[in-house]
């Protein structure tokens, strides 16, 4: 299918104060305590693995060949190209320049990334 790939879903730690109404929040950590110290002392009693990742500031895409060959770009809930926004003013170019290289590879055509 050519329809936008859902992305998966972030969830944070805690709230910082920047979490919209759609941000899912793992919990409140109990008044007082270090809410990274408290989920590290449940994976070890608990022996689960916790992997945390600072998100770096800037647009989530995704890249992928559509049915009919050209190279779809999306971000989030849409497809994005240079006209869509103003982060995205060169994007055309970029996938122009590496369109060869996105069109090979091990699982080309059925690539997101």
């Amino acid at each position: 299918s050519d329809d936008v790939v859902p992305f998966p879903r972030t969830r944070h730690l805690l709230n910082l104060g920047a979490a919209t109404a759609d941000d899912v929040v793992e919990g409140a950590c109990p008044r007082g305590r270090d809410p990274v110290a408290a989920w590290a002392e449940q994976a070890f009693r608990t022996g689960a693995e916790i992997v945390l990742e600072e998100k770096v500031d800037g647009a989530n895409m995704g890249l992928r060949l559509l049915s009919d060959g050209r190279i779809a770009v999306q971000n989030r809930s849409h497809f994005v190209n240079a006209k869509t926004h103003e982060q995205f003013k060169r994007l055309d170019w970029w996938v122009e320049q590496r369109e060869a290289g996105l069109r090979r590879g091990p699982r080309a055509p059925r690539r997101v990334f």
